[in-house]
């Protein structure tokens, strides 16, 4: 990776992707939007100004570049307006795909999201990166399924993409609100947890910084042309709110609760989904092909981020 440039830089994962890229890439370009401010944590990078929705503000930071990190998108309550996720999120997929097939860049990596399978499921299953897209009725979920649909469908031999699907990703110092995250936070804080008996439930997560690791293994891995992998690691809910106590150093009381009940809830509350959840993603296909593996892991990665939001008086 001798020219690297990397949209969605300011973001959790991207500042993470940069300290990774310090000591393997020459130039590293970032690509910020014209009013975006520089972060203080930035070094030794090449800035420049543009917006995917305009593909004529896109060719000097392609031009030259041989390795591509596709990291932006409207996330969040920022995805809300459909019309806006699909302008950002697919039509400025596909400017930054044909730039890129025009300029010969010879690594395409896009960020994906669990999503595209859905996050959350009822059933007993293990997902990998052969299960069909199924994504939520939301903007986020669907114009992120339409972006991934729109690198794979590319020809490898032209654009040599891959592609890295994550779950909810903590960020550690890098952290931002995440709303799942701070559901089971305020679940801890109200000094009762539910402790689910004959079956799991189980939370999906991964560290910031394991998945800026993924994202360089793909960028110069071989095996990894013209294949999507998924990045996440599992723990029982159980689990999860031991260790949140554990970190906020609060005693919480267990209740007892079948898993069938809480998902009998989450059928009639939707917001009761991530308690209810049964559905794992599995990275195998990471490991095995790849030989990668997580470095800080989701233990390390929880007791970063929790930290990090209790300085901040978030938690």
């Amino acid at each position: 990776m001798n020219v690297v440039a990397v949209t969605g830089a300011g973001g959790m994962i991207g500042r993470h992707l940069l300290e990774a890229l310090r000591s393997t890439a020459g130039e590293v370009r970032i690509l910020l939007l014209p009013a975006e401010p520089v972060p203080d944590c930035f070094e030794n990078v090449v800035v420049h100004r543009g917006d995917l929705r305009n593909p004529e503000e896109l060719r000097a930071f392609i031009d030259g570049a041989d390795t591509v990190f596709h990291l932006a998108a409207l996330v969040g309550k920022d995805a809300n307006d459909a019309a806006a996720a699909q302008a950002v999120n697919v039509e400025g997929t596909r400017n930054l795909v044909e730039l890129s097939k025009a300029h010969g860049i010879r690594r395409f990596v896009h960020l994906s999201t669990c999503c595209v399978y859905g996050l959350h499921g009822l059933d007993d299953e293990i997902v990998d990166e052969t299960a069909r897209h199924a994504p939520l009725d939301h903007p986020y979920d669907i114009t992120k399924t339409r972006a991934e649909e729109l690198v794979a469908g590319e020809d490898p031999a032209r654009l040599p993409w891959s592609v890295l699907q994550v779950p909810v990703v903590l960020g550690g110092p890098h952290t931002v609100t995440k709303p799942n995250l701070m559901a089971h936070i305020r679940v801890a804080r109200s000094g009762f947890v539910p402790h689910t008996v004959g079956d799991r439930s189980w939370a999906n997560y991964v560290y910031a910084g394991d998945v800026a690791a993924a994202l360089r293994e793909l960028g110069t891995h071989p095996l990894a042309v013209g294949e999507a992998f998924i990045c996440s690691e599992t723990m029982t809910l159980n689990d999860l709110f031991g260790q949140i106590a554990k970190e906020l150093a609060i005693d919480v009381r267990r209740v007892p609760l079948p898993g069938f009940a809480l998902r009998a809830a989450s059928r009639a509350h939707s917001r009761l989904a991530i308690l209810a959840n049964r559905r794992r993603f599995s990275s195998e296909k990471l490991r095995s092909r790849l030989n990668f593996s997580p470095k800080v892991g989701l233990e390390e990665g929880l007791r970063l981020t929790i930290s990090h939001y209790r300085k901040a008086g978030l938690a």
